[in-house]
């Protein structure tokens, strides 16, 4: 296979199939893309996706805005790490306390590194 649209339509057909999905990140990682292909290669953050393997941030971000299943979200942004702070930071204001705390919590499961962002002013704010 020689394109990612390529890629998309085996994935589509077998999409169950570990290894194409491990082959298919090996080519993103060739073609420049190396946090996609991170992220694909994670069954726990390719499950948020989609069918183009596109960024999973606006996908846990609308979770956790939703106040559904935001505890579930934690697992894979504490994978995802430092890249998912700078859309976790507006949500650290945001006027409901749940959806906060959320963003809080998920600050905390990407650990140090987030000390590096501007969380941590924002959060001192």
């Amino acid at each position: 296979m020689t394109s990612e649209a390529d890629f998309l339509a085996a994935i589509a057909g077998r999409p169950d199939d570990e290894l194409l999905l491990q082959v298919f990140a090996d080519w993103l990682e060739e073609n420049g893309e190396d946090q996609r292909a991170s992220w694909v290669r994670s069954p726990v953050i390719r499950r948020w996706m989609g069918e183009q393997f596109e960024s999973p941030i606006p996908a846990i971000i609308r979770v956790l805005k939703s106040r559904k299943g935001a505890v579930g979200v934690r697992r894979a942004v504490s994978l995802i790490g430092v890249a998912i702070v700078p859309e976790l930071l507006p949500l650290l204001k945001d006027e409901d306390a749940y959806v906060r705390l959320q963003a809080v919590w998920c600050v905390r499961k990407v650990g140090k590194a987030a000390a590096g962002t501007s969380a941590v002013a924002v959060l001192l704010e």
